[in-house]
């Protein structure tokens, strides 16, 4: 060449040369390990009656391309990447708290407190006691589960004179004055316990 560097080397024995070098595949720009992994900022509802089909938004970053949505152990119903900041899912059943997770080529994201979805469960009440009492009303342990968060105790269609949560499976209240046989019921926000003969109170002259 007129340079004076020689004719190029288009190949030799080794395999070496100017078509090997044009031809080498560019290195990625990225490895696997090298993309940032999926975060979650914040869960729109936080907090739902339990039970299948709520549409969840997921609001994060690096959330591009999810392969799985999952809440808890139980993957999504479905879900869409709507951006890579936002997926919307449909959440399954479930109960109590649950972390919910998004996982890309780049693993799983982490589990923080942003990401907790709750399911809210609805109370049960398997026992008044004692089951019965003056017309003027009483004191009555509720024995059931899931009433921690009670905000009203029924007895019919009128509200307890007062009640106290003792615990998730313990409540105290005070029968309003009545008559006959009336079903005692718990409120809370995952809803109203459901109608058992175990729930009944009888207003009794002789109790």
């Amino acid at each position: 060449m007129a340079s004076g560097l020689g004719s190029p080397i288009a190949s030799n024995a080794s395999g070496t040369g100017l078509v090997a070098e044009l031809c080498e595949p560019a290195p990625r720009a990225a490895t696997e390990a090298e993309l940032p992994a999926p975060l979650i900022v914040t869960v729109h509802p936080k907090t739902v009656r339990a039970r299948a089909g709520v549409h969840v938004t997921i609001v994060g970053s690096n959330l591009a391309g999810a392969t799985a949505v999952r809440f808890g152990r139980l993957p999504a119903l479905s879900f869409k990447v709507v951006s890579r900041s936002s997926i919307v899912a449909v959440a399954p059943d479930g109960t109590g708290a649950v972390h919910v997770t998004v996982t890309t080529r780049a693993g799983t994201s982490a589990r923080m407190t942003s990401d907790i979805f709750n399911y809210l469960v609805r109370p049960k009440l398997y026992r008044v006691a004692p089951p019965s009492g003056p017309p003027s009303g009483r004191t009555v342990v509720l024995v059931g589960a899931d009433m921690g968060g009670a905000v009203e105790v029924l007895f019919g269609s009128q509200a307890a004179v007062s009640f106290t949560i003792r615990s998730g499976t313990r409540v105290v209240a005070v029968a309003p004055p009545g008559e006959g046989t009336v079903v005692v019921a718990v409120r809370t926000r995952g809803g109203s316990s459901i109608a058992l003969a175990s729930d009944q109170f009888t207003y009794s002259t002789t109790a």
